[in-house]
């Protein structure tokens, strides 16, 4: 059995070197009226803008949804999951069928 000093510089290095998160959480409708905020939170651990942020220190959040793609758009946007420029990149919304067809 290895032994493992929980407490050391070293220990805790390794163990949090190039982690990922995947966390869920719901909504439903109605929107809370601080959605907005609860996504910049999330995003960059505090109300702040992407410029303001060093490059790398965001988290990447996605909805799934079973909602027409055309109102999962416009609750991403209302959200700020996605700015409203990002929706004409290719992938950044797509059906379940398209999802599916993409991961194999």
């Amino acid at each position: 059995m290895t032994s493992y000093d929980l407490e050391s510089d070293d220990f805790r290095n390794e163990l949090e070197n190039d982690l990922i998160y995947l966390g869920t959480f719901g909504m439903e409708d109605p929107l809370r009226p601080k959605i907005g905020e609860a996504i910049q939170y999330i995003r960059y651990g505090q109300l702040e803008t992407a410029g303001e942020q060093a490059e790398g220190n965001q988290v990447n959040i996605r909805m799934v949804t079973g909602d027409h793609i055309e109102t999962a758009k416009a609750v991403a946007v209302l959200t700020g999951i996605v700015k409203p420029e990002e929706l004409q990149l290719n992938g950044i919304a797509m059906t379940g069928d398209q999802f599916r067809d993409s991961i194999g």
